[in-house]
């Protein structure tokens, strides 16, 4: 069940898929139009640190480009899940961190993958001896 104050009671969400940069700008109308809600849904998310924006009130508020995909990302786990405030943030949260982990595990086998494929790397499957792996 949705209160009148969350996301999803405020109809459904037209998400399509756009790159933002991060240099971007948005304010919060842009952020409505964007992700097809109103601007009481862009001051719930606010209100629980989903999103960040610098300036003091709704009429100042600006949002870095990066604030849309996590925006739309926000409404979505609220539409499919009926996560609240807190989960949605949690939920966010930790997606962040597995992306970032992600990204740190694939940046740690690059190297190991390029050692694999020189010729002349010792990891090469061409250095590979049986006898290395004799047993005494």
């Amino acid at each position: 069940m949705n209160s009148p104050s969350t996301p999803a009671a405020h109809g459904s969400v037209g998400i399509e898929p756009h790159i933002v940069e991060e240099q971007v700008q948005l304010t919060i109308e842009q952020m409505c139009h964007a992700c097809g809600c109103s601007a009481q849904v862009i001051a719930w998310l606010v209100e629980h640190d989903v999103l960040v924006p610098r300036g003091a009130s709704p009429p100042a508020w600006v949002f870095a480009g990066g604030s849309l995909p996590r925006a739309r990302r926000a409404l979505r786990l609220v539409r499919d899940l009926a996560l609240d405030g807190p989960g949605v943030a949690l939920a966010l949260d930790l997606l962040d961190e597995i992306e970032s982990l992600r990204a740190q595990l694939d940046a740690a086998r690059a190297p190991a993958a390029a050692t694999q494929d020189d010729p002349l790397s010792p990891a090469h499957p061409a250095h590979f001896s049986p006898l290395a792996r004799v047993p005494d």
